[in-house]
């Protein structure tokens, strides 16, 4: 196997934990040691009453739990910021000798999208603790509504800004594999990519129009659908058993000359048997 196969394969692996991760991980996490201790009914008055309060005094009694549950977040973008390279790897092979055109933009979208992501995450991690101390040390009017503020602003870093540039990059590259001749990268994935872009479209927008949402209505079912387009284009880059490459330009420019030595002699066979028939006549 070679480095390159393997690289690619092991990215793979990293996408199927990253869509795992996002279906699974974080919502038993959630459930299994934040509900116990009271995050679930803290992070409702929120979402349900636009009261974030609660919210910021469950945070400064746990701290510690807030940080894990926003390390498990930020995990999966991680994870998922080298899959966009390797995706076009395998859609558009480039040749050893580094030939095969310039990467295309959809590359670089994606890895911004999952990269907005993860910052959003990080920063928010900042923002929580700091809220926190000041919620904390008696500011209670002016924490929670600075963090209302941040959440907001955090929420247009990662749903919108993060979740259009990840929504083109499921479109470009699902538009591209339905597209595709070699067919290593199914379809069906394509066309389900399409209808992550799709969904995470919407909740961009949603999140938009109000920005200090908690969640909208298709924020779940969007994150996992893009939760299961990992899983599905990890599954297929880890069962690969070779590397698409283009014809290396020596072996095309050959069968070039091959075609033309080939019309070539044959124009001459041709030519010497009209000479022929006229020296008899």
């Amino acid at each position: 196997m070679s480095i390159e196969l393997a690289r690619v394969r092991l990215r793979g692996i990293y996408a199927v934990i990253a869509g795992a991760l996002i279906v699974i991980g974080i919502p038993l996490f959630e459930s299994a040691f934040l509900a116990p201790v009271g995050y679930v009914t803290a992070a409702d008055a929120a979402a349900q009453h636009g009261d974030f309060a609660p919210l910021l005094a469950w945070i400064a009694t746990y701290p510690g739990p807030d940080l894990a549950f926003h390390i498990v977040e930020i995990v999966p973008f991680l994870l998922a910021l080298a899959l966009p390279l390797t995706l076009w790897r395998v859609l558009r092979p480039v040749g050893a000798d580094g030939r095969g055109g310039r990467r295309p933009i959809a590359v670089y979208v994606g890895a911004a999208g999952f990269a907005c992501y993860a910052l959003a995450t990080a920063i928010g991690t900042a923002t929580h603790l700091r809220a926190a101390s000041a919620y904390a040390a008696g500011s209670q009017a002016s924490a929670v509504s600075g963090f209302v503020f941040a959440f907001g602003a955090q929420n247009l870093l990662s749903h919108v800004a993060g979740g259009l540039l990840v929504a083109a990059f499921l479109a470009l590259t699902g538009i591209t594999s339905i597209r595709s001749q070699s067919r290593r990268i199914s379809p069906l994935l394509g066309a389900f990519g399409l209808l992550a872009a799709l969904l995470l479209a919407i909740t961009a927008l949603l999140f938009l129009a109000g920005p200090a949402q908690v969640e909208v209505g298709t924020g779940t079912l969007s994150f996992a659908a893009l939760a299961f387009w990992l899983a599905g284009v990890g599954i297929t880059l880890a069962r690969l058993k070779t590397l698409p490459t283009p014809p290396a330009p020596a072996e095309a420019d050959a069968t070039a000359g091959g075609d033309s030595a080939s019309r070539d002699s044959s124009d001459a066979g041709r030519n010497r048997r009209v000479a022929g028939r006229s020296a008899r006549g």
